[in-house]
């Protein structure tokens, strides 16, 4: 069933389009990046959203989870670049066992970004 309204789904007097994600990471983040582009013939807002996955994670996990986000404001034909970060420590899963957080940084991440969390919708880059 696909959803009719999902998370950041918005109305708007214009339209927006993303283009040339990037995505990498270094030791201590996940970052995303993507050029937002108001397509319309009037300005308005858009909200870029930055979803993180851990398929590798050695405990299931959600597909995904909203890290960042960044509300931009754009005339007509106008683009800009918006840059997203998600400190790794911030995917940290809680083991019982242990009795503490514990955080993966080895493993592989899933970067999606895109305007809502509609999968179909959404870029990915494994990093």
């Amino acid at each position: 069933m696909k959803l009719l309204y999902p998370f950041g789904y918005g109305l708007s007097y214009t339209t927006f389009t993303l283009a040339g994600m990037k995505a990498w990471r270094d030791e201590e983040n996940l970052y995303a990046s993507v050029i937002a582009k108001n397509t319309g013939k009037l300005e308005g807002s858009e909200v870029v959203q930055m979803y993180v996955g851990a398929a590798d994670s050695k405990v299931k996990r959600p597909e995904y989870v909203l890290k960042d986000f960044r509300k931009i404001r754009l005339d007509a034909g106008e683009e800009k670049e918006v840059k997203l970060v998600c400190p790794i420590r911030e995917m940290a899963y809680f083991d019982e066992g242990r009795n503490e957080f514990v955080v993966e940084f080895s493993i592989p991440y899933e970067v999606y970004v895109g305007t809502s969390s509609l999968r179909e919708e959404l870029w990915v880059r494994k990093v």
